[in-house]
């Protein structure tokens, strides 16, 4: 009879107690995964919504400062954003991460201070407009929360005939 390999074992069926034992523990450390992520995880995961009503103009366009990558991404898979615009300092990074959520992006260059002009406005207008015709947002930022966002989505409520 050759001798069992010392790696592998004899071999063979486990008997039914220790199968039995084996799948209780197995099933026992699920549900005890279970329990603990249902507690644990709802109190340490904090996420931090852009989505706030002070920051709603309109239904279908927001204004806020220059969002991260990590904001884009939640505009875009909770708000349904499906337009950027930038009325701050040009960034390749943002046209770039917008592009890659399927976003529409624009970018005026808006002096800081300043307003958008006759032609800038019309074009913005029209962005706007197309979105949110069928139902998705545009977020429209600056650089410092302020200013040229609020002015221009001001001036955008003047266009429509609201206050």
């Amino acid at each position: 009879m050759p001798e069992p390999d010392p790696a592998i074992g004899p071999g063979g069926r486990l008997p039914r107690r220790a199968l039995v034992r084996r799948y209780a523990l197995a099933l026992a450390l699920i549900l005890l995964l279970g329990v603990a992520k249902v507690l644990i995880a709802p109190g340490t995961v904090n996420v931090v919504s852009m989505i706030s009503p002070d920051r709603v103009v309109l239904p279908g366009l927001m204004i806020g400062g220059a969002p991260t990558d990590t904001e884009l991404q939640e505009l875009a898979a909770d708000l349904g954003v499906d337009g950027v615009v930038n009325l701050g300092a040009p960034s390749v990074a943002e046209q770039a991460t917008a592009t890659s959520l399927h976003q529409a992006y624009l970018y005026l260059a808006v002096p800081p201070g300043g307003t958008p002009t006759g032609a800038q406005l019309r074009l913005l207008a029209g962005f706007v407009r197309r979105y949110t015709e069928r139902g998705a947002w545009v977020y429209l930022h600056d650089d410092v929360t302020g200013g040229r966002a609020v002015t221009a989505a001001a001036m955008l409520l003047l266009l429509r005939g609201q206050p």
